[in-house]
């Protein structure tokens, strides 16, 4: 079809696809008057033969058709740049496997390096107090400070990940960062140790505040369960490695300065292999950079990306990336409350921090070192949690995103139920195996299960307000995200292909075996679900997705900065076994909110004004 024909021919219904669907013909092949031939791919990776493939192709095309609009699609933009077709190599989502791997794990470790840094410091209260003649709790500053610059880093990086892209953003906070501890590591008075480490928790926030797009740029829904399992365990083992390494180091003749220098090392290694491995994974900045390069290749100038289009202001940023992000926290209770659940979660992990030495250190008369080796239990039982997330998503969730055609944000509750009731039992078991005269075992053992609590719950609850999120988002071309979809059934062979999509004129070859029915039937949902994802995403609500989790990161790095301030003296005034208690009960306060939203979340996201079916659908 000519560019011509294309632009002032009226489209025919029979060739409109979902509104979410993008056109197989790249914008830059029509402005060159190309043609552009629909022709189905054959996915051998899958085991799909040619014939099946065709068939795959035929039926979607009937499904597309059978899916009303509310109103005739506008015509596209000659010049707008989008991907070439559901299969365009640029496209981050068809990037192999294997190297969204290693891309994942690459983050993973970037992200690991900086939670690390968070607390290794906790380590080093006790020398710097005695080096600068300085209270504890001065001195536990340099931890509350590096979580305060958390507090106010991904306000500022969060937009800029959506306006520029992942990849910038990622980078110049994490190199600030690894400058940053050369200050603290050479400090030669206290305030040069508090000023480095603000500024370093500042520009370590980059990694918490873009890795969690970047996931969402490469990965499906449930791929994407998977790849923050591997992001989950970087940002919780990080925080408790630091204090069992920063306990030999500082114990050994190299001091606590050389907690700077480690952090240093370590942020220079994995930020190189960073800068090798991961590219810019924002489809949006991706397509930009490919219109920018066609513009000058073509000299066709009104070329230009969707993103193009968005204009930022002063007003755009703050309305959009400061103030709604906040609104919603106010005005939806389930937000509002998993966020302040996971905030408290968040202060308690810290607090943890001062509360193992007291407890080890001070109480049992272990060295400073070998005091931080309970920790090595929190990371088990951090592997643990991951193992049960993986595991949920592999069953419960899946099945329900097969069944009904999206994602069901109450299905990653259920993980988040079993770890909200670990969490109070393993934090009484703690307590009251606390006493020097009781073996060390049953406390370690509880430490385990303190992890594993700790991690589950609080992921699966970043998961469901990520997935509550997606389900906020309002319609868009007559489609609801939320609309059931149809999804194929195998019926033994014995239809012509109503039974793969309610169609009787669906036809499927003669020999279609069940192994290329299940390869079509994955391929058919992927493509018809990523049309859903990409469109509401991109045109909806993703221009301000980072910036919500970064109100959440907000709210809760404000927790993890405060408890360590008051953790030594209420630990030293009632007690590990009370003290702890406290912390328990207080879990126990909050159990009840995830089995209320696995039950009841559907209707309140119903009366919800964000979402289709609420009040302001």
């Amino acid at each position: 079809m000519s560019l011509e024909t294309s632009t002032n021919k009226q489209a025919d219904p029979r060739d409109l696809r979902e509104p979410l669907d993008s056109e197989r013909g790249s914008r830059a092949n029509n402005v060159n008057n190309t043609d552009t031939i629909d022709k189905p791919v054959c996915h051998e990776k899958e085991g799909i033969n040619m014939q099946a493939a065709e068939a795959s192709d035929d039926v979607e095309k009937q499904a597309d058709r059978n899916i009303p609009t509310s109103a005739p699609l506008p015509e596209k933009d000659p010049n707008l740049v989008e991907f070439d077709g559901e299969d365009d190599p640029g496209n981050p989502k068809n990037w192999s496997v294997r190297r969204r791997i290693a891309i994942t794990v690459s983050m993973a470790m970037m992200t690991f390096v900086v939670t690390f840094s968070s607390s290794i410091f906790a380590v080093a209260i006790e020398p710097v107090s005695t080096e600068f003649n300085i209270g504890s709790v001065t001195a536990t500053l340099g931890v509350a400070l590096f979580l305060l610059g958390f507090v106010l880093g991904p306000v500022a990086f969060g937009p800029a990940s959506e306006v520029f892209g992942r990849r910038v953003p990622l980078f110049a906070g994490y190199i600030a960062f690894a400058i940053f501890n050369i200050p603290v590591a050479v400090a030669r008075n206290v305030e040069t140790i508090m000023l480095g480490r603000f500024l370093g928790g500042f520009s370590a926030s980059a990694p918490l505040a873009v890795v969690g797009g970047a996931m969402a740029d490469m990965w499906d829904p449930v791929e994407r369960a998977y790849a923050i399992c591997a992001f989950a365990a970087g940002a919780f083992c990080g925080p408790v490695a630091g204090p069992i390494v920063g306990g030999f180091v500082t114990e050994s003749y190299l001091g606590w300065r050389w907690t700077a220098w480690l952090t240093l090392i370590m942020a220079g290694l994995f930020g190189v292999i960073g800068l090798l491995v991961i590219p810019e994974t924002s489809a949006a900045r991706i397509l930009q950079l490919r219109a920018k390069e066609l513009r000058y290749t073509t000299k066709n100038w009104a070329l230009h990306a969707k993103a193009d289009e968005n204009r930022i202001t002063a007003h755009t940023i703050t309305t959009v990336y400061l103030i709604r992000p906040f609104v919603m926290l106010v005005q939806e209770p389930i937000l509002a409350l998993l966020t302040a659940y996971m905030s408290y979660l968040y202060g308690v992990i810290y607090l943890l921090f001062e509360a193992y030495p007291y407890s080890f250190h001070i109480e049992r008369g272990w060295s400073l070192g070998v005091s931080a080796l309970p920790f090595v239990a929190f990371i088990v039982g951090i592997m643990g949690g991951t193992a049960l997330m993986a595991y949920s998503t592999a069953t419960n969730f899946k099945r329900a995103y097969i069944k009904h055609g999206r994602p069901i944000p109450e299905e990653r509750l259920p993980p988040m139920i079993i770890g909200a009731i670990i969490l109070p039992v393993s934090l009484f078991w703690f307590a009251w195996t606390s006493s020097p005269n009781i073996s060390w075992v049953p406390q370690v053992i509880a430490t385990a299960f303190l992890g594993m609590g700790c991690l589950v719950t609080f992921w699966q609850g970043i998961n469901y307000i990520i997935h509550r999120r997606l389900s906020m988002l309002p319609k868009l071309g007559g489609f609801s995200p939320n609309a059931e979809l149809s999804v194929p059934q195998w019926d033994g062979g014995k239809s012509s292909g109503s039974a793969f999509l309610g169609n009787p004129k669906s036809k499927l070859p003669e020999n279609l075996t069940s192994h290329d029915f299940t390869a079509l039937r994955k391929r058919h949902l992927r493509r018809r679900l990523d049309r859903y994802a990409n469109a509401t995403s991109q045109d909806c609500y993703g221009f301000y997705s980072n910036s919500a989790i970064a109100a959440n990161t907000f709210v809760r790095s404000i927790f993890g900065a405060v408890f360590p301030l008051f953790a030594t003296k209420m630990y030293s005034k009632l007690g590990v076994p009370w003290a702890t208690s406290i912390l328990a009960f207080l879990c126990v306060l909050f159990l009840p909110a995830p089995i209320l939203f696995y039950k009841y979340g559907a209707q309140i996201r119903a009366r919800s004004k964000f979402t289709p079916t609420g009040r302001g659908g």
